[in-house]
């Protein structure tokens, strides 16, 4: 009321609703914290668990800048004090976080820094299911007169997801509570991110009531399959004349982790600031996309931008500003810190690049070699204008289209305190306008607030084999704009793309990154190599390879092979070898009983490979189509199904006149089979048969190197260790030896190196079984050790013990589940599709008729059945059968053998209808 007079901090209270939905549970909340800048005050920051846990809870935290910096926190952002790990004991559900602060003697508007959670155990979940959680904590200031008032505008950062919608949320917090009524406008705003593409546009006002200090705006962001880098966007405010509101915190910006490109994890990297003094840093935080299950790690070095040795405390060549950094299993978020220098030189703000190369266990963004950020060092000396402009380190690529469109994110050194635009000029370096890239926007603008927009850039596709090409930014403040001095020319980097299809016969290679390419018409050959690729085969019969990656391999029209994975060379080996006597005598594609068979009997050493090519001479199918021949007929036949060309004169002369000498069929059609022209055009298809056989074969001992990894490391596998191990054992190596490769680990001798018998069983049975053991259970392992039993051998014993199998039943079909593989879809016509180990996704259509092949099918892989009318699994296994040594599938004019698979096994997969 208006009497009496009433304080109006109190007047607004806010409701907390805890997340308990997001799985694992519980789930981990914090509060936002305020208090008044003093060295004796602290910011308390509340952290909540949705409920109990049964077992400890653990995450890291760190305080990141906000609109503060290292002066106004007691101890700084980089210390022991402002980061570390915090512990949830069993049954613990709220627990404090606190932050010293310090005082100043300077009147300012208040300013924030931002607490940041990760790494958390994978018993919990942050709430909306992301890898990081933040929350703003609110320095007040207390000096002199006039208004602190600040708004703050968070920083969502969020992982994008393959498909549907995610949420960024930005909270918009005012630094204390409204004394009077008030509103304030915002919108969403492109910074490498586009509205309607990569999220929904918003825009609207907040309404705040007096008392009131938060509210929130939600931004729906779209999921995709499709690699690119990091992109971001701005929420920025637009604050009313009254009451008078700093303009620092008036932008958020809303980070969207790319999470596609493979192998992964993705590793990505954020700008730094900070104001020049010896006693500041540079922290530059670098994020996984997703924890890895073995480590990740990457070289750093700090490069000249505008500023240079002197501006940074050792200098731009020393060992504190490069090294190498490394994410051990389970954790998402690190920093990188550099030392700055102070000097009492009125100049420019500075800034130096920060580049990560040489990875190992993840991918840079978009396929990328390296990773770069910008740091800039904000000068405090003397007065006037200080404000720097830089165009970020960008690395684009060339795709197998006519143009691919790329943000190329521009920052400024501070946020802007009125609107700033630059007139932008492309300058040719090796890449030529009009030939190798297009410019889109002549003018960048950045409103109140804003660090951050972007230049729009048309890479072009020229399907020329070229060297790494370069271009030029240069920006030029428009007259009048409250801006002065000289702008760095940016530089961006178009690597090499594919070649550009036809409508004839293409023989086509991807890049190392992703490629999203149409073949057009043609019977093409298309290997993506690494990345993950898109590509629709068109009109003919081609031949993809997806390569390494998680690609969508479209065959469309035609008879078509596609590969999902990297085919090996196996021209030398028993399955290449049985795989060319089958197109040199039957002029098909094996089928998988005899393939399987004749590959085991050569690899066994029984049959030498004479004597299977006698077994297929002298088959029917063979006979049929070539026993009547004379010997000229008989060769030319040869030439024509075997090389697909006619016999050139010296060699129809040559094979005829050995057959009138005494060299038997069988010898020439062997001669046929292994001939380099042969080897060389069967290469592909070989490998990939080869390749389904392997699999099959690791996929039988795939929860055999779950359990290994379970029982001696307390950790699922990595997917390239899963593949090794598990191949190993289809070779058929033992499995003690197998487990020696993990107990001689430094990993696992961690754990359990200096023990003796009993300690060393105890702690399996702890580990592995999650239970202590049993007294008999105990004094008969530690028996077995003390009669010579190796550890290796107790290993063994527990990973293979019926208890630890039915307890990994379940986590080791969600782990092979999580492991996405590829998409393949034949499309119209007699199709042979072939996955990998990991978990695929197999489309049929029941417009599009044809009798395809699926080479080998997992239980963790999907069906997908569209158009059919199917509702639920029956549906479909309604219509299959057991023929062999696979299943049948048939309907409305499709047909599907499944390979190597029973009815039983094809029940278990996942099924989806649309």
């Amino acid at each position: 009321p208006s009497t009496p007079s009433i304080g109006v901090e109190g007047l607004a209270g806010e409701a907390t609703i805890l997340d308990d939905d997001t799985t694992p549970g519980p789930v981990v909340s914090i509060a936002a914290a305020a208090n008044t800048e003093s060295s004796l005050h602290y910011l308390t920051f509340v952290v909540r668990l949705s409920e109990a846990a049964a077992d400890a809870v653990s995450f890291n935290y760190r305080t990141l800048a906000g609109t503060a910096e290292d002066e106004d926190l007691y101890h700084g952002l980089n210390s022991t004090a402002t980061s570390g790990q915090l512990s949830f004991a069993p049954g613990e559900t709220t627990k404090e976080i606190v932050i010293r602060i310090s005082g100043d003697s300077l009147d300012e508007r208040d300013e924030s820094v931002v607490m940041q959670l990760s790494e958390l155990t994978p018993n919990a979940s942050f709430a909306g299911g992301e890898t990081t959680l933040r929350a703003t904590g609110v320095i007040r200031d207390d000096d002199g007169t006039g208004s602190n008032l600040a708004l703050f505008v968070s920083d969502p950062v969020l992982v994008e997801g393959d498909s549907g919608t995610r949420e960024a949320e930005f909270e918009v917090r005012l630094s204390r509570p409204a004394e009077e009524a008030f509103s304030v406008g915002y919108a969403t705003r492109d910074i490498s991110a586009l509205a309607g593409e990569d999220y929904a546009p918003r825009t609207g006002t907040l309404n705040f009531a007096i008392g009131e200090e938060v509210k929130t705006v939600r931004v729906p962001v779209f999921g995709d399959a499709a690699a690119e880098p990091t992109e971001s966007f701005a929420l920025v405010l637009d604050p009313p004349s009254t009451p008078s509101i700093g303009v620092e915190g008036l932008a958020g910006e809303a980070t969207i982790l790319d999470d596609d490109t493979t192998p992964g994890p993705v590793v990505s990297i954020a700008a730094a600031a900070n104001t020049e003094s010896s006693l500041h840093y540079l922290t530059f935080v670098v994020s996984l996309s997703e924890a890895a299950s073995d480590a990740v790690s990457f070289d750093y070095r700090t490069l000249a931008g505008t500023a240079g040795d002197e501006d940074l405390y050792h200098g731009l060549n020393s060992a504190a500003t490069s090294g190498r950094l490394s994410f051990a299993p389970g954790e998402t978020t690190k920093e990188i810190v550099i030392r700055i220098s102070g000097d009492n030189i009125d100049e420019r703000d500075e800034h130096v690049v920060l580049q990560l190369s040489a990875l190992v266990g993840g991918s840079f963004a978009d396929g990328a070699s390296t990773a770069s950020a910008l740091g800039f060092i904000r000068d405090d000396d003397g007065v006037g204008l200080e404000t720097s402009i830089a165009v970020e380190p960008v690395i684009t690529r060339e795709h197998a289209v006519d143009a691919m469109r790329y943000e190329i994110p521009v920052a400024l050194s501070r946020p802007a305190t009125a609107e700033l635009s630059f007139d932008v000029v492309a300058l040719n370096q090796s890449a030529i306008a009009g030939q190798d890239y297009r410019l889109i926007d002549s003018r960048v603008t950045f409103g109140v607030g804003e660090s951050r927009a972007a230049v729009s850039v048309d890479i072009l596709g020229d399907g020329l084999d070229e060297a790494t090409e370069t271009f030029g930014l240069a920006l030029t403040p428009v007259s009048g704009a409250p801006f002065a001095g000289n702008t760095p020319v940016g530089v961006v980097t178009i690597l090499n793309g594919p070649r550009i299809p036809t409508p004839g016969d293409d023989r086509l290679e991807g890049t190392a990154g992703p490629d999203d390419i149409n073949l057009l018409a043609g019977d093409d050959y298309f290997d993506g190599l690494g990345g993950n690729d898109s590509v629709r085969g068109g009109n003919g019969s081609d031949m993809i390879i997806g390569g390494a990656g998680s690609d969508d391999l479209h065959g469309e029209a035609g008879h078509d092979f596609l590969i999902g994975g990297a085919v090996a060379n196996v021209v030398s080996v028993a399955g290449g070898q049985v795989y060319r006597l089958y197109r040199a005598t039957l002029d098909r594609s094996p089928d998988a009983t005899g393939y399987d068979g004749w590959t085991g009997r050569l690899e066994a050493g029984t049959h030498p490979l004479l004597s299977v090519v006698t077994g297929f001479v002298a088959s029917r199918e063979f006979q049929a189509v070539y026993g009547a021949l004379n010997d000229t007929a008989f060769v030319r036949l040869l030439y024509n199904n075997v090389l697909d060309r006619a016999p050139d004169a010296t060699g129809l002369t040559n094979w005829v006149g050995r057959l009138a000498t005494g060299v038997t069929r069988e010898e020439v059609v062997l001669g046929f089979s292994e001939s380099r022209e042969f080897k060389l055009k069967t290469l592909p298809e070989a490998g990939a048969y080869s390749e389904a056989q392997a699999d099959h074969l690791r996929a039988t001992y795939a929860d055999d190197v779950f359990r290994l990894y379970q029982a001696t490391l307390d950790r699922a596998p990595d997917v390239q260790g899963l593949g090794n191990w598990a191949g190993r054992l289809a070779d058929g190596q033992s499995y003690v030896n197998i487990a020696g490769g993990f107990t001689n680990s430094a990993e696992f001798r961690s754990t359990y190196g200096a023990v003796d018998s009993p300690a060393f069983v105890t702690l399996l049975y702890n580990n592995v079984l999650d239970r202590n053991p049993d007294a008999t259970g105990l004094r008969n392992w530690v028996a077995r050790m003390d009669g010579g039993m190796s550890r290796e051998g107790v290993v063994q014993g527990f990973a293979q013990s019926q208890e630890l199998i039915n307890k990994t039943a379940a986590p080791f079909a969600a782990y092979m589940a999580s492991l996405e593989g590829d998409e393949l879809n034949g499309g119209p016509g007699n199709d042979i599709l072939a996955g990998s180990l990991l978990a695929d996704t197999f489309v049929f259509d029941a417009d599009e008729d044809g009798a395809n092949r699926v080479l080998h099918l997992e239980t963790w892989d999907t069906l997908r059945f569209v158009d059919f009318g199917y509702s639920e699994a029956a549906d479909a296994l309604d219509h299959m059968r057991a023929v062999g040594s696979g299943v049948v599938f048939s309907d409305q004019g499709v047909q599907v053998t499944f390979e190597r698979t029973s009815l039983s096994e094809i029940t278990t997969v996942d099924y989806l209808f649309t």
